[in-house]
């Protein structure tokens, strides 16, 4: 629908500026336009000269050709200014369309683009017209008069295209990030500040001289201004890159977290280099996965044997530069709809570490340069740098946690998860414990030897694990006693659990013999529950009260419930 509704906008813009074109011609005082003819293809040159010149902002382009198209209005009829302004806009257009790759709208896209320049340059004279006509006064401050009601003009021409151009990108799904919108239009707003000075100096030297040296003049401090404006632009891009690759490698350094990396990575990219499209591969299980991806992607993400390309980035650790999608197999299908032109591809790198690789799309064919892969270059690296300190972050805090054999949880990490929950705000849920202590385990480890005893404590960890909920917590206490701790059970229910638990372990085979066979073993269980109100310290008390003066006391391979227990005097 959306689609649908685009293609009539853009439709209704080329048969509304038509139509105002053909009426502006009819009017031409053709006399005029023949004696002016030398002059009018001398501007036209210039202002293709002019498109040509246009600030290169990322996505976007913010034309140099206003303080022309302001000079003409003045030097000929504003009907002269406004057919040479097509005919330079149209062939402008397409030359910028073939030369990035778009060819599948080249006329169509070509003929809206100069028909809101037409309704935006008609939109400024007709205001201009109407101003001249209801505001202008001899008796008032002509000067004062004539910069107010141009200014008006200027700003109606500036909006209408504004409203036109955005309306376009808003229905063609384009993506926008906060304030883009509004940063892009105060850029555009800025070249009009910049442009029309050079403009009022044309009209003079033309004045003044009344031939083509005042125009060379003129044309030649107005290119000055634009050279001026262009180089202002590329120094502010260039602060910006080292502004937020300094900004980058800082926050980069104080990111312990995966998923505030990966959005602080994402995010530079797009301050930094042209795109359309942003996807993140990590490495994991020996695939290629999309982790984090920026823009529309209508085709899906192929399996492994689709991405050959990022195989050769992610092996080689080299980034490579993809000018033009169409001449690279199997590009097209793989970066998403057909429209992205050109890629830079970037391995996720830090010495033998390997991440993953990163791939910016671009609609624009051959849009990306050296220089890109550069700044790329360096922002993954530190990306990758930063990945590895999160990774020995997490591991140091699993340590902390867990115990190294059996890769449960510790009592310390029992202990926090006790104290979370029981701080939980209104929390009345009842909670159950469970001890496990495998029998005659110093026996085991005096007749078969302490690794066999080690492997034992962990097939039993796994036994436990495997047989439990996936919110329950369970840690190896210390030597061959494990605690599970079950949050929102009852008492009755913990019993069956590790029940179930104990017959498990009775008929598994824990590990064989130097002679080859079974060894199995069992485990005695104490049980107990508690409001979350209470302390863990009575808590885990009366489990074991139950493990020590119930089960194994009774002859051990069994589970006792702390309230079906006597205490000894």
């Amino acid at each position: 629908m959306k689609d649908k509704i685009r293609k009539l906008f853009k439709f209704a813009v080329v048969i509304a500026g038509a139509f105002l074109l053909f009426r502006a011609y009819e009017e031409i005082n053709h006399t005029v336009l023949i004696t002016n003819l030398s002059t009018g293809l001398l501007f036209l040159a210039a202002m293709i000269a002019a498109e040509l010149s246009q600030v290169n902002l990322g996505k976007y382009r913010v034309s140099s050709e206003f303080g022309l198209l302001y000079s003409m209005i003045f030097i000929f009829h504003y009907q002269i200014a406004l057919i040479i302004k097509v005919i330079s806009a149209f062939l402008s257009e397409i030359y910028y369309r073939v030369k990035n790759g778009n060819d599948k709208e080249i006329v169509s896209m070509s003929l809206f683009n100069t028909s809101q320049y037409v309704l935006s340059f008609l939109s400024g004279i007709y205001s201009y017209m109407a101003l001249k006509k209801y505001l202008y006064n001899p008796y008032q401050n002509v000067i004062l008069t004539e910069i107010l009601i141009q200014g008006i003009a200027i700003f109606c021409y500036y909006f209408t295209n504004m409203v036109l151009v955005n309306t376009y990108l808003l229905l063609d799904s384009r993506k926008f990030e906060k304030g883009e919108i509004i940063r892009l239009a105060l850029v555009d707003l800025s070249s009009y500040f910049a442009l029309v000075p050079g403009g009022i100096l044309i009209v003079l030297f033309n004045n003044l001289f009344k031939n083509f040296i005042g125009l060379f003049l003129g044309f030649f401090i107005y290119f000055l201004i634009v050279y001026i404006y262009r180089l202002y632009f590329d120094l502010v891009s260039l602060n910006g890159e080292l502004t937020a690759l300094y900004d980058l490698g800082v926050s980069f350094i104080s990111t312990l977290n995966k998923e505030d990396l990966i959005k602080k990575l994402m995010n530079a990219i797009k301050i930094l280099v042209p795109w359309d499209v942003i996807v993140l591969f990590l490495y994991k299980e020996g695939r290629l996965i999309p982790e984090a991806f920026e823009g529309v992607i209508s085709a899906p993400v192929p399996g492994k044997e689709g991405q050959e390309l990022l195989w050769k980035v992610f092996y080689s650790g080299k980034g490579e530069i993809i000018k033009d999608l169409s001449k690279c197999k199997g590009c097209t299908k793989y970066f998403g709809d057909g429209k992205r032109s050109s890629a830079l591809l970037v391995p996720l790198v830090n010495k033998d570490d390997k991440f993953g690789v990163l791939m910016v799309g671009s609609r624009r064919k051959g849009i990306y340069k050296e220089k890109h892969l550069k700044i790329i270059s360096i922002i993954s690296h530190q990306a990758a740098a930063a990945m590895t300190n999160v990774h020995l972050f997490l591991e140091t805090k699993e340590m902390a946690i867990t115990d190294s054999l059996t890769k449960l949880y510790n009592r310390r990490y029992l202990f926090s998860e006790f104290k979370k929950i029981s701080g939980r705000e209104n929390n009345k849920e009842e909670i159950s414990i469970i001890i496990f202590d495998i029998d005659y385990f110093k026996q085991i480890n005096d007749e078969y030897g302490h690794l066999i005893g080690d492997e034992i404590l962990k097939k039993v960890a796994m036994c436990i694990k495997n047989n439990v909920r996936e919110n329950d917590i369970v840690c190896r206490y210390g030597g061959e006693e494990f605690v599970v701790l079950l949050p929102n059970m009852g008492c009755e229910e913990a019993f069956k659990v590790a029940e179930r638990i104990r017959k498990i372990i009775e008929r598994t085979e824990m590990a064989k013999s130097e002679d080859g066979l079974g060894i199995y073993v069992t485990v005695s269980a104490g049980v107990s529950s508690i409001s979350v109100e209470d302390d863990m310290e009575r808590f885990l008390k009366k489990a074991d009260e139950a493990l020590l003066f119930g089960a194994k006391r009774m002859g051990r391979n069994r589970v006792v419930n702390f309230k079906n227990i006597d205490m000894p005097l």
